[in-house]
């Protein structure tokens, strides 16, 4: 049985000084697909987009699916620390969406990953279609133990 959608194709760009590099993975046996797509961002850290490729990929028989590896995660360049923060990694998605032309897709979170995808939510309310957010809480309480840094 063949499957209707090809196998990942990797892209690479730098974005803010930063080699971005990712999959996408689409439909193969219909040219007039409507244009839907998922942009599916890893948890972490020392996670990469590698799980959800492979998870998601079904959804590349009826949308284009893109897998970024957020920057020092995967295949992507290691960031400097400076940019170590959660509005930077919220516009790498964004910086992939505009560099893929993709319009309004829908952005999947996985863990670090729906932080990643709400503040990204946040910030580009322009580009996101829908938002599904998995294993990931509503903020997060870190307790400093005596001892320990």
């Amino acid at each position: 049985m063949t499957k209707p959608w090809a196998e990942p194709a990797w892209w690479e760009f730098a974005v803010r000084g930063v080699m971005l590099r990712g999959t996408v993975q689409g439909r193969t046996d219909d040219p007039t697909s409507d244009g839907a797509a998922v942009v599916a961002i890893h948890g972490g850290p020392d996670i990469d987009g590698g799980g959800l490729r492979h998870v998601l990929a079904p959804l590349a028989a009826r949308a284009k699916l893109v897998a970024p590896d957020l920057p020092g995660h995967g295949r992507s360049d290691l960031a400097a620390p400076q940019s170590w923060t959660l509005d930077d990694w919220a516009d790498d998605p964004a910086d992939v969406i505009d560099k893929l032309a993709i319009h309004r897709p829908v952005v999947v979170g996985l863990s670090f990953g729906g932080w990643v995808a709400l503040r990204y939510a946040a910030r580009h309310p322009e580009q996101v279609g829908s938002l599904i957010i998995a294993a990931t809480s509503a903020r997060l309480s870190v307790e400093q133990t005596p001892g320990r840094r």
